[in-house]
């Protein structure tokens, strides 16, 4: 045998291989990939209809439902952190909690303590990330990798600049399960939310955040499907199914 043609040979095909994957993954990336002209034309589009969007999604590649384990809320750990007493009522749900406190706290909470206190709830190793503000509220979510999971949270809400309430939901992802599906571009998604009845009856006037994310579908199996969340005019909220582009409410 010629190992040197043999092996000549071998180069050239690993050569071509790599040149066609390389084709096919700019192929690939084209397809899942508003173009620049595509992102104008629903910017305008949203403009003409008096809606501000300052960022739209660009890649919608196809995506995999997410499954979580049946985790439980550590009541005990909880407890220690938020010693209660007379000035709060602290409810757990399975997945887990409510504090209130019934005389707003007087201590000055900034976002640094919620900071401390979120790392001291969380697992040391699930990160959390803060998502869009609104008045008198800072809202944290985990982020698994690299997507948002919506129904795992923390929020903390004020009322005159002191601390009123904390409440934490959070069950463990396990991981992405099932065949990946083609869901709906991002301009499309924003074509129909500017058809939908509660953003008009809403009068929407700016999109403050356009975010892909995982958010449950089934709570009594666990799973969490693709969805876009739109957050507008700073106090409302919609989601649209990544997979069928329907609308449904938080």
């Amino acid at each position: 045998m010629n190992w040197k043609l043999a092996k000549n040979f071998c180069l050239f095909l690993l050569i071509g291989l790599n040149i066609f994957l390389f084709i096919m993954l700019n192929v690939s990336d084209k397809k899942y990939k508003l173009s620049d002209e595509q992102i104008s034309a629903i910017i305008n589009l949203l403009d003409k209809n008096n809606i501000k969007c300052e960022r739209v999604i660009k890649k919608f590649t196809p995506k995999r439902q997410l499954k979580f384990l049946d985790t439980k809320i550590d009541t005990e750990k909880i407890e220690k952190i938020f010693a209660a007493d007379k000035e709060k009522i602290l409810i757990f749900s399975d997945y887990g909690f409510n504090l209130k406190f019934l005389i707003p706290s007087q201590k000055y909470i900034d976002e640094n303590d919620c900071k401390k206190i979120l790392k001291k709830v969380k697992d040391y190793a699930t990160t959390f990330k803060r998502d869009y503000t609104v008045k008198d509220k800072i809202v944290y979510r985990q982020k698994f990798l690299g997507f948002i999971v919506f129904d795992n949270f923390m929020s903390f809400t004020f009322e005159n600049g002191s601390l009123k309430e904390i409440s934490y939901s959070f069950r463990q992802p396990e991981n992405f399960f099932g065949s990946a599906f083609e869901i709906y571009p991002p301009d499309m998604i924003l074509y129909e939310f500017m058809k939908n009845d509660d953003a008009l009856k809403n009068d929407v006037r700016y999109i403050n955040k356009f975010d892909f994310v995982y958010k449950f579908v089934d709570s009594q199996k666990n799973v969490a499907s693709p969805s876009y969340s739109i957050s507008y005019n700073d106090n409302y909220k919609i989601f649209f199914d990544a997979f069928s582009g329907n609308s449904f409410s938080p």
